[in-house]
């Protein structure tokens, strides 16, 4: 039996036939046209397929799409966003881009607006009833009598003038007024009837991200301090159950931070309409204690004071009340009746 070729590149004269063998020039002239012509190295080339008597491994897309799928069991569709389960006929077909699996996160999606001034980022937020907070009465009991109450709210409100910048605020700390601003937001944009962005201006105590279920890695303090620089860089927000309602919220880490920056906040805002958002509502701190909250009603429509029953003062409701004027108040919402 004849020895085996000891490298690729002498596969190819074993492909040569005997009657092409003889044929094969061996004058002298022969050998200086084969000397002439270019040596190869090895390694292989477009056409080896086709002249190689030992058998070659090609990857073609399929087995790609093969070895894709087996390494990514788990991965996510790009198009459908559900998760790929490799299939028998999958893995003989051609390839499309609905057999490859994503290997990154979902990018960012851009909210058209003048110069793209939002992108938004679109999460995987808590569903089941028992998993979203119990504050959340519009998500977690929307048939209950505490969402029908913000519902009232957004028609009394609708009656004011229909404020479309709400700053909602309380007199004293753990009077409820974040929980108002998520509810009001949400019963803003339900059934999609309005585009609503909820503002956490509350850099004291950040609530947002723990009522919402999601970390706020874009968080607001850092893209207000980035943005002095840059100011034409988009603002980054987070979906919220639906594209009408967005939240752009401070991060928990961030501690007991002053609200001291009315004009940059001022410019926030203007680039955050350009978003196309009927309403924004704003989450700030207690009024009482800072001036906060003076900074940011000097932006806004109205002024939502919230207050809780066997909690807040009458006289320090009062005082909240003289501390925001001239603005417009809009109205007190008593919690826990």
């Amino acid at each position: 039996m004849a020895d085996a070729p000891k490298h690729p590149s002498q596969w190819f004269d074993k492909t040569l036939s005997d009657e092409e063998r003889e044929r094969k020039d061996t004058s002298p002239m022969g050998r200086a046209a084969d000397a002439a012509k270019p040596k190869r190295t090895g390694f292989l080339e477009p056409n080896d397929s086709l002249m190689m008597t030992q058998p070659a491994h090609r990857l073609d897309a399929a087995e790609m799409v093969k070895a894709e799928l087996a390494r990514n069991k788990s991965g996510v569709d790009k198009l459908s966003g559900k998760t790929a389960q490799p299939r028998d006929n999958d893995l003989d077909a051609p390839p499309t881009m609905k057999q490859l699996p994503a290997l990154l996160p979902t990018p960012a999606v851009e909210v058209s607006g003048s110069g793209q001034a939002v992108r938004v980022l679109r999460l995987e937020l808590p569903t089941a009833p028992y998993e979203i907070d119990e504050r959340l009465v519009l998500k977690r009991e929307p048939d209950s009598a505490r969402a029908a109450n913000y519902r009232v709210l957004r028609h009394r409100l609708s009656e004011r003038g229909d404020p479309r910048t709400l700053v909602i605020t309380s007199a004293e700390p753990k009077a409820g007024k974040s929980t108002v601003a998520a509810n009001l937001a949400l019963a803003l944009s339900e059934c999609g009837r309005a585009k609503v962005l909820l503002v956490e201006a509350n850099f004291r105590h950040p609530q947002l991200g723990a009522l919402f279920g999601f970390f706020p890695s874009a968080c607001f303090h850092t893209q207000l301090t980035a943005h002095k620089d840059r100011p034409l860089d988009p603002w980054t927000t987070v979906e919220l159950y639906s594209p009408t309602l967005q939240a752009i919220a401070v991060s928990p880490s961030l501690k007991s931070q002053p609200f001291d920056d009315g004009p940059a906040f001022a410019q926030a805002l203007v680039r955050l309409r350009l978003g196309g958002y009927d309403y924004l509502v704003i989450d700030t701190p207690s009024v009482l204690g800072s001036a906060d909250v003076n900074l940011v009603v000097a932006e806004a429509d109205g002024v939502l004071v919230v207050a809780r029953a066997r909690h807040t003062r009458s006289r320090e409701l009062r005082r909240a009340v003289e501390q925001l004027t001239p603005c417009k108040i809009l109205g007190v919402a008593l919690l826990d009746v």
